[in-house]
């Protein structure tokens, strides 16, 4: 009985030294108990092996992730007030809020149901589609509205593709590794994330998020017949746009050939000289977000 005391205690010992680690099991537990929630019901009107269709948006385990997994924007601007100023005044944070936009969805969902509007959140409004809240008479609190495409969800973002129509796989967002290289889920404090700056941006941060792949999977789309009931119809293709436009440099058609490769983020993304602090700032300047 003394020697399973024993490792009992040097088992928590070991354990308490690895906090990131607890919090990724507890979070497991509760990740668990939240999707068993939600598909009780759920309407798979499209099947259950893709539960977010007409998106094509998925989450990197295809469950259903709880709206408290996502730190608000306001955690987020703690250390990076640059950034969180300038995407509080952009087309991302108010995606959900323009008056066509919350128009055209509420014709959509009073027409031929909640379930069809998951095509337009995936990414108007991803939060609301990954956490199973697109479906009848959900219970689910959508307080995350009024951030729309939220710091968060973008920085969360797993892989895309360039099909376009919400393309992209989310993780459960993280601000932090802990120090074997375990997301810590919640909010870690300023403190730590300040103390290993490093493994905050090796949460946050992948090296295809400065491609332009990373914006095409919602900034290219179709209608599928599902949402017409007529036939597939291409709706927006701005990520083919640029392919094929002399700033790609991959299309042999253009007229005219530029020195450089002008990504989508080279010319929305500038970097711009900081007003406000922002610890992500370099140089004295910050890739804007507005």
């Amino acid at each position: 009985m003394k020697r399973v005391l024993l490792l009992v205690a040097v088992i928590i010992a070991l354990l308490a030294k690895c906090p990131g680690s607890l919090k990724v099991q507890a979070s497991d537990d509760s990740d668990r108990s939240y999707h068993q929630t939600v598909i009780s019901t759920y309407d798979y009107r499209f099947g259950k092996e893709m539960p977010f269709l007409p998106s094509y948006a998925n989450t990197e385990d295809g469950k259903f992730m709880s709206p408290t997994a996502f730190p608000s924007a306001e955690y987020c601007s703690h250390c990076h007030k640059e950034a969180h100023d300038q995407w509080r005044e952009s087309a991302h944070a108010n995606s959900f809020r323009a008056p066509w936009y919350i128009k055209n969805v509420n014709l959509l969902r009073d027409e031929k149901g909640v379930e069809y509007t998951r095509h337009c959140e995936g990414c108007h409004n991803p939060i609301a589609l990954v956490s199973g809240s697109l479906t009848k008479n959900s219970k689910v609190t959508r307080r995350f509205d009024e951030d729309g495409i939220t710091c968060t969800v973008c920085h969360s973002i797993q892989k895309t593709d360039t099909r376009g129509t919400g393309s992209y796989t989310l993780a459960r967002p993280t601000a932090l590794l802990d120090e074997l290289g375990h997301p810590v889920y919640g909010e870690p404090s300023d403190k730590d994330i300040l103390s290993h700056p490093d493994r905050h941006a090796a949460a946050v941060m992948k090296p295809f998020y400065r491609t332009s792949e990373f914006c095409a999977p919602c900034h290219k789309a179709a209608l599928p017949k599902e949402l017409t009931d007529y036939k597939w119809q291409r709706a927006i293709f701005l990520y083919d746009e640029w392919q094929i436009s002399s700033v790609a440099k991959q299309s042999p058609l253009p007229f005219y050939v530029k020195d450089s490769i002008s990504t989508c983020q080279k010319c929305h993304m500038p970097r711009k000289e900081t007003i406000l602090s922002d610890d992500g700032a370099k140089g004295g300047s910050f890739a804007s977000h507005r």
